[in-house]
């Protein structure tokens, strides 16, 4: 199989977007361009004003062109990171429409898949994005179908997490393109281990990162990530998990230095962060889905946790939206 979708590529970096996942996304193509001996595939960058973007890194990127200045692609991959509300203007997803509406499939790394989301572009149809923030984006956006796969390739459009997911996904598409063959040559070249499919749960590779051997420490983890809002007891953890909680306590000192409690209550404020920092949720609503008695006490914690108060926290890192910041689609 050769010739195959995609060969023609363009990247649209927002400001502060993930340079790491963004090269990561880039870079198999250019293996399969040297083993390939010539330059099949193609891609350029763009910006939406044609001007040097900055990545949440700090490196300054130049783009080949600007919104209104790039060519057709096969495939145009948004390239995000934190707030991804600040760069979604109604420019950007006007443009993201139109590309659309020519029929170009689009794409989205890391949290890309917001400013799709919000361009409507994502409506009924299976997407994923970051991990860490992807209950904000299924809270965000109802008519998405969220998954916590690592990467969602579909005929329409594509998206995935961060890190190292997008070289996965790039290396897919290069299969797609080309063949398995060439695809696992590629990988082989970049020393990366295949994460076996779109199918795998970031979650699962969250885990395996961890190296969490132990499976009553695996199976209380999971009971602590699936009972956010209504966090078990000690007692109730371990005889789940399978074990008794003095046992469980000494898991949870080895593997993270903390009680059981004390990983439940961070991984409930992380996530109620999440909400707090992409979402508008009421901080009575976040406080009651992360398990907190009420917004004094989610505040309390939260506070104690990271130095701010939730709405001050909401205030101070991303603006308020209106219609000039990543608009909510009416419709």
């Amino acid at each position: 199989m050769t010739g195959g979708w995609p060969r023609r590529l363009a990247f649209l970096t927002l400001p502060e977007f993930n340079l790491f996942s963004m090269t990561g996304a880039i870079e198999p193509f250019r293996v399969a361009n040297h083993l390939l001996d010539q330059q099949w595939f193609d891609w350029t960058v763009i910006s939406p004003d044609g001007n040097a973007v900055v990545a949440s890194n700090h490196v300054r990127v130049d783009p080949d062109a600007s919104m209104a200045d790039a060519v057709d692609a096969d495939l145009t991959i948004v390239c995000a990171s934190w707030f991804p509300e600040r760069h979604g203007t109604p420019e950007v997803l006007r443009w993201l429409r139109d590309r659309a509406g020519a029929g170009m499939r689009l794409g989205g790394v890391d949290t890309g898949s917001f400013v799709l989301a919000a361009a409507g572009v994502l409506d009924r149809q299976e997407a994923t994005c970051n991990y860490d923030v992807l209950d904000a984006f299924r809270d965000r956006f109802p008519r998405v179908a969220v998954s916590d796969a690592m990467y969602v390739a579909h005929e329409r459009h594509v998206t995935c997490s961060g890190s190292t997911a997008p070289l996965d996904l790039a290396v897919t598409l290069i299969g797609q393109s080309h063949g398995e063959q060439l695809a696992d040559r590629v990988a082989s070249h970049l020393f990366h281990q295949r994460f076996g499919g779109a199918g795998r749960s970031q979650r699962g590779v969250v885990h395996t990162a961890s190296d969490i051997e132990d499976p009553r420490l695996a199976a209380a983890i999971e009971l602590v990530r699936d009972n956010l809002a209504h966090p078990l007891g000690v007692d109730e953890l371990a005889t789940a998990a399978g074990t008794n909680a003095r046992q469980l306590r000494r898991l949870f000192a080895q593997a993270f230095g903390e009680s059981p409690s004390a990983y439940g209550m961070r991984v409930r404020l992380d996530r109620a962060r999440q909400f707090v920092l992409h979402t508008e949720t009421r901080m009575l609503d976040v406080a009651l889905a992360c398990g907190f008695e009420g917004p004094e006490h989610f505040s309390r914690r939260y506070r104690a946790a990271f130095g701010v108060s939730p709405s001050r926290d909401r205030k101070q890192h991303r603006p308020r939206l209106t219609s000039a910041t990543f608009p909510e689609r009416v419709g």
